[in-house]
């Protein structure tokens, strides 16, 4: 059996949830707060040396928060739908 290069080097999978961003913000019993979190590129991507670059694999992507690590209720699923690719800063 063969593998091509595409097989080989296949992009990581996390073994588990990692944190790519957070916000603080208070309420009182029964208050409703919006807060905004904002998640850099980079934290769903990984570093390929076939390409010499960051990539962004397409895929199913679940995003969960919360009030802490232990306790995360909310959930919502994205789909990545376009492989990218992105240069390191002063590459080029």
């Amino acid at each position: 059996m063969e593998i091509s290069a595409d097989e080989a080097i296949a992009p990581p999978k996390p073994a588990m949830p990692r944190l790519a961003g957070y916000a603080a913000v208070r309420a009182e019993p029964g208050q409703t707060v919006t807060a905004t979190v904002r998640i850099a590129p980079r934290a769903s991507q990984y570093w390929s040396p076939e390409h010499s670059g960051w990539r962004t694999e397409p895929g199913d992507v679940a995003l969960f928060a919360g009030s802490s690590s232990a306790e995360l209720p909310l959930r919502v699923a994205l789909e990545v739908t376009a492989e990218t690719a992105v240069a390191e800063p002063g590459a080029g």
